[in-house]
């Protein structure tokens, strides 16, 4: 388990993509953010991982997030090895994850635009912001953000070519322009982002302005 941030750690990265599978740690209460896929005898299961983790530290696993739906960060497997490992942990998913992945089978509940949880008083805030998929996720914790697979500095995504899978320009543009505001909406500052792949990793940046240039108009449309 490596520290990337404060309160933010990676358990290890998994399959040919190599999706991070990420624990949010504050006091004796955690979180894991995606549920990516493995092969056995090549990978060991996140969820037996984590567990091992939480035995040595003393953590309890209070929530289960992920920060959209495609398969390379979503297992039903691996879904359903923690709800086996962790039967009390609460699932906290965007509601398009409804119409596009087998669900768990209880603990689970879904939020639209924001949905801010705690653990040990710390805030840990879901935002809505579809611009590589319609159910992307930031996740916010403790001054840093999970961008899941979020193209940054430039508006275009590497799905725009297809059709099942492309966000509109528009929608995009709202998402964006909706993080640029987060900072000043609710006093509260991000210094830190981090891919879900941990491919992209950036301390004291300005938020703001890094969210502003991702509206950059070098576009293919």
């Amino acid at each position: 388990m490596k520290q990337w941030a404060e309160g933010v750690y990676l358990l290890g990265t998994f399959e040919f993509f190599q999706t991070g599978c990420w624990m949010l740690v504050n006091g004796k209460e955690a979180a894991i953010v995606e549920f990516p896929p493995y092969t056995p005898g090549f990978n060991e299961s996140p969820a037996d991982l984590t567990k091992k983790v939480t035995e040595e530290l003393g953590l309890t696993i209070k929530y289960l997030l992920c920060t959209h739906t495609h398969h390379d960060h979503y297992s039903t497997r691996t879904m359903r090895e923690f709800q086996n490992l962790f039967p009390d942990a609460e699932f906290y998913l965007q509601t398009g994850f409804k119409n596009e992945v087998r669900l768990p089978n209880k603990n689970v509940h879904f939020f639209d635009e924001q949905q801010v949880l705690f653990l040990e008083q710390e805030p840990l805030i879901l935002e809505h912001a579809p611009k590589h998929s319609m159910t992307d996720t930031m996740i916010i914790f403790k001054g840093s953000v999970c961008t899941g697979d979020w193209e940054l500095n430039t508006l275009i995504s590497c799905h725009d070519d297809k059709p099942r899978y492309a966000v509109k320009k528009d929608v995009k543009i709202r998402s964006i322009e909706k993080m640029a505001l987060f900072q000043s909406k609710y006093h509260y500052w991000i210094h830190t982002i981090y891919s879900a792949h941990a491919n992209d990793f950036r301390k004291d940046i300005d938020f703001t302005a890094l969210m502003q240039s991702t509206l950059s108009p070098s576009l293919p449309y």
